[in-house]
């Protein structure tokens, strides 16, 4: 009896095998990218809160050291005082920092207070700053009325679609 023995893989089978492999890759591929995105996107936010948190503490601060006083009525270097930054007074101050296209227009200092931060200001109020973006500079917003903080990114969070966020109330 002769039995001849079939070793080897039929090109058949190689194809099938590759084919595989490739939707595999994709999958992985796209859910990757998504978690990398996704990380991008908290670490943004992430830092966003801490400085909304740490501006909210300094406000609070500086309204009990002076028996609430109303913060419509404090001078600028008052402000800066409590914020620390840079106060901003007008939409050139706003634009300065890169914000152009973010605010359109400033109210007027007895309803809303803006203030700059950069990172040495971010680093002097204890703030991690290693997943800051390089240059960029953290705009906090007091809305005297309401009393909230927001705070925005200059960089902000680009989502890959062409849409970019800025501020924290946009996440």
């Amino acid at each position: 009896m002769n039995i001849k023995n079939n070793i080897g893989v039929t090109l058949t089978i190689l194809v099938v095998t590759i084919v595989v492999m490739l939707i595999l890759f994709g999958v992985t591929f796209s859910t990757a990218t998504d978690l990398l995105k996704n990380s991008q996107k908290n670490k943004m936010k992430t830092m966003l809160y801490m400085v909304q948190s740490r501006a909210e503490i300094l406000l609070d601060d500086y309204l009990f050291d002076n028996d609430g006083k109303d913060l419509s009525t404090i001078s600028d270097s008052d402000i800066q005082k409590a914020l620390g930054g840079t106060y901003m007074r007008s939409l050139t101050d706003i634009q300065s920092v890169g914000f152009g296209t973010t605010f359109t227009e400033l109210p007027s200092k007895d309803t809303i207070i803006y203030c700059s931060w950069n990172e040495s200001v971010l680093k002097s109020q204890g703030i991690d700053t290693k997943n800051l973006a390089n240059g960029d500079t953290i705009v906090i917003q007091y809305n005297v009325a309401t009393d909230e903080v927001d705070v925005a990114s200059k960089k902000g969070f680009s989502d890959g679609d062409g849409n970019a966020i800025h501020a924290l109330s946009d996440f």
